[in-house]
């Protein structure tokens, strides 16, 4: 297909890394159809525009947007629209929602644009009150520039119809997905593993583990058990010294960040995920991939991918491929922990429903219904004006 009848896709996105949004905006930038797509990504520079560069076949423009406040970067971001009439806008998260939508506003041509909500589900808040109401006005602003609004998981989806902020015809659910591992390397250590892998932050609910893991501890009275916290972030400090006051130090490893998830995952037994709040949960949807029984909070993402009753009101849920426990609860956690690694069978059992679970989620499937949604905009693209082009220094 020439690049004339390819229909010209901007995602904007304010992050730079690549966990969570920025790992759903690079796998459609690998996996997109590029006979059928010309697909442009602006980033702030970073690991997602480093790695984004390794893609052939589609472009990738470095812009910080250091601040959602900052009108330079809406004149830079309106400017360059100007220059690459995109059929289609797509703005990532709150901050390139804000900074893209309002660029995209008046444009001639006028590209449909899209926001992808990542973030707000009813367990989210913010610390700070006003800047949450201000924050939620804004986003209900935002959707008088919007034509459509992807949500990362019917919880997402809830919420912004619930508060308003958009509605149910404007709304349309798109799970992200991952590539399935080509096979699960054989677990060679001895003793059990418990796993969590993400960032080392309030939300993600760490502190709850660690009184849960006391309470296992003191159960099976094993110097085999072991938690690996992969990852890193501002709680970090405040985690070892949790466990340092628990007296299971010795217990735990924190890694850090690494760059070998995929082996990590490996060596796990167990994986759980104790959040607060969670819009989606890639990083279970991972550990599911690779064969991993999983426990997590009863909430947000996490109830859909486990497939666990979204009314359900007890402390823990045993679904047919995971178990849902009460967020911020020890003892429902601790509980859930302690069956599963008494037994054998129920993990075997439930790491074989996780991965028929993950494949629901294969890349190529949630790839695919990603480009039908774009493609299913009724744009003229045989009478859209020719494709200008930016010049290179």
């Amino acid at each position: 297909m020439s690049s004339e009848n390819k229909i010209k896709i901007v995602q904007i996105i304010a992050d730079s890394s690549l966990s969570g949004a920025p790992a759903t905006v690079f796998n459609f930038a690998k996996y997109v159809d590029k006979e059928r797509f010309d697909f442009i990504c602006v980033c702030p520079l970073g690991p997602l525009s480093d790695k984004l560069r390794e893609i052939a076949g589609i472009r990738v423009i470095v812009d910080q947007m250091n601040s959602k406040w900052n009108l330079l970067a809406i004149g830079r971001l309106r400017s360059l629209l100007r220059k690459l009439a995109p059929d289609i806008v797509d703005c990532q998260g709150v901050r390139a929602g804000w900074l893209g939508r309002l660029a995209a506003v008046g444009l001639s041509p006028k590209p449909k644009v899209i926001y992808t909500e990542h973030l707000w589900t009813k367990e989210y808040h913010l610390k700070n009150p006003f800047t949450q109401r201000v924050q939620l006005s804004l986003l209900k602003f935002l959707d008088l520039f919007t034509d459509k609004t992807i949500a990362v998981s019917q919880a997402v989806a809830d919420f912004l119809t619930d508060s308003k902020i958009t509605t149910k015809d404007k709304v349309v659910v798109l799970y992200s997905g991952l590539p399935l591992p080509a096979c699960k390397p054989v677990k060679k250590e001895s003793g059990l593993t418990i796993g969590f892998v993400g960032s080392l932050v309030e939300r993600k609910g760490l502190g709850t583990l660690l009184k849960a893991l006391l309470k296992v501890i003191k159960e099976l009275n094993n110097s085999g058990l072991k938690l690996v916290i992969v990852g890193d972030g501002p709680e970090r400090n405040n985690l070892e010294l949790m466990a340092k006051e628990l007296n299971i130090s010795k217990y735990v490893q924190f890694t850090g960040s690494s760059n070998q998830v995929d082996r990590l995952y490996s060596s796990f037994d167990l994986y759980v995920q104790p959040s607060l709040d969670e819009a989606f949960g890639f990083a279970v949807l991972e550990a599911m991939s690779h064969g991993l029984p999983v426990i997590a909070s009863h909430l947000g993402g996490l109830v859909e991918i486990l497939k666990g009753r979204r009314d359900f009101d007890g402390t823990t849920e045993m679904t047919e491929c995971g178990i849902l426990v009460r967020p911020a609860d020890p003892d429902a956690l601790a509980k859930a922990t302690l069956l599963c690694l008494k037994d054998d069978e129920l993990r075997q059992k439930l790491s074989k429903a996780a991965v028929n679970r993950a494949s629901d989620f294969e890349i190529h499937k949630t790839i695919k219904k990603k480009e039908d949604f774009y493609s299913g905009f009724k744009l003229d693209f045989s009478q859209k004006p020719a494709n200008k082009t930016i010049k290179r220094s």
